[in-house]
């Protein structure tokens, strides 16, 4: 008896090694069929050149080292609607003493945007995937504030050429962001630096005197403001290096590995890391080609619909409720997606490169906008009233009309509405609806 049940366990675990055997060889073979069309994609043409430059002679130093002072605000927690940048667009009344301290309480952070302005060149390192170097544009803002705040009081003073001079290096503080290898964050923040230099030009204190701000100048400082298309060219060849790069981390930190045993084809089925990274090099090729192009002209790169992706919410999976039969449907079918994990990835990428460009023309349009707006207050403070077409500033103050760059036409002008408009991303005259066309307000 004992002997026959020896036996039946030796026989039983003999199978079951057989089985785990079977098992094993099953999902190494299944791997491997999975894996077959792994062929690593040509990306040399589409990596950025870095140059490296001497730490003490790369901007980027220095406001590294301004982003990380906290900067001294003096935030009214019981009137959160009111900022101390306020004073500069003039919607509260202007408080020397408070301008004063500001920027005594702050000139650290100053000194160092001012010695990062005399530096040549700026480079964002490439290490850690630019994580820690992509959140130093950010940090940024309050400096760029500082700045306009600074130009402001030097213009109250009666230093309208050193207002002018502090207005201009914070455009080229945006420049030398915009270029500086950090990706797409860098072209929005550089953006967003020449957009307060332009909106401080409106706002500073004897704008339309010719005595004050001769208007050549003013336009002139509007237009080296202009979005540079090596940088556009970099920032999107730097985004996808960041992203092919940490693809390429994936099977290191655990992709393949991590779900071991019989979830290898599962795995290699739902995430395949060179067949993502050579669509990835094909959307940002076709990216890369649209620089230059009319808005008419642009090609969208082919982005997988991702809308049956509808995982469920927090309160779906924790809540009292159950999970509704869509969540579970349409989340059974995504997943299901051969290589759902890398077209996720070149969908949310692709998309957010295709937004940057159209943030690029939206910018040009708010220029253009920023520049007749300017010759209209030195048109009006010269004869006293508006024109009746904006013909009327060539060639005084341009050589032409400034283009609308959505349909390369001039901009409307409506005298009657003061008003100012682009047709938008929409390519459609709508006659200055605020809704669907984009509005400049003549408000002086």
């Amino acid at each position: 008896m004992r002997a026959h049940d020896f036996a039946s366990r030796r026989k039983r675990t003999r199978g079951f090694i057989s089985l785990i055997f079977a098992l094993f060889a099953t999902c190494t073979v299944g791997a491997g069929l999975l894996c077959s069309d792994e062929r690593p994609p040509d990306v040399r043409n589409l990596m950025p050149v870095r140059v490296a430059i001497p730490e003490n002679e790369n901007a980027f130093t220095y406001y590294q080292r301004a982003s990380k002072f906290k900067l001294f605000d003096p935030y009214d927690p019981k009137k959160p609607e009111i900022r101390w940048y306020d004073m500069t667009y003039g919607t509260v009344p202007w408080d020397d003493a408070l301008a004063d301290e500001l920027l005594e309480k702050n000139a650290a952070v100053l000194e160092n945007v001012s010695k990062a302005l005399m530096c040549k060149a700026m480079r964002a390192p490439a290490d850690d995937l630019g994580c820690s170097a992509r959140g130093v544009p950010g940090n940024l803002r309050g400096a760029a504030r500082l700045m306009i705040l600074r130009a402001h009081k030097l213009a109250r003073e009666g230093k309208h050429k050193e207002a002018l001079d502090e207005v201009r290096a914070l455009v080229k503080a945006g420049k030398q962001i915009e270029g500086s290898g950090l990706g797409q964050i860098g072209l929005i923040v550089g953006a967003a630096f020449k957009m307060i230099a332009a909106n401080a030009l409106l706002h500073l204190p004897g704008l339309g005197d010719e005595k004050a701000f001769k208007h050549g100048d003013v336009i002139r400082i509007l237009d080296s403001a202009s979005l540079d298309r090596k940088a556009h060219e970099l920032a999107i060849r730097t985004e996808f290096e960041y992203i092919d790069r940490a693809l390429g981390l994936a099977p290191k930190v655990g992709a393949y590995p991590l779900y071991g045993g019989p979830f290898i084809p599962v795995t290699c089925y739902s995430f395949k890391l060179n067949e993502s990274r050579r669509k990835l090099a094909e959307g940002f090729r076709v990216c890369l080609a649209n620089l230059g192009r009319k808005y008419a002209d642009l090609v969208q790169p082919k982005v997988p619909d991702m809308s049956a992706f509808d995982p469920p919410s927090f309160t779906e999976m924790f809540g009292d409720k159950p999970v509704p039969k869509r969540s579970r449907v349409n989340n059974a079918r995504a997943f299901a997606r051969r290589n759902l994990i890398g077209q996720l990835i070149y969908a949310s990428s692709v998309l957010s490169v295709r937004g940057a460009q159209r943030h690029g023309f939206e910018f040009c349009a708010d220029m253009a906008g920023m520049k007749t707006l300017v010759a209209l207050r030195y048109y009006k403070q010269k004869t006293g009233a508006l024109p009746r077409a904006l013909d009327a500033l060539v060639p005084e103050f341009f050589e032409h009309v400034p283009l609308d760059p959505y349909n390369d036409q001039p901009l409307h002008y409506l005298p009657d509405k003061l008003v100012i408009y682009s047709v938008g991303p929409n390519m459609s005259d709508d006659g200055g609806d605020a809704k669907k066309d984009k509005c400049f307000k003549i408000d002086f």
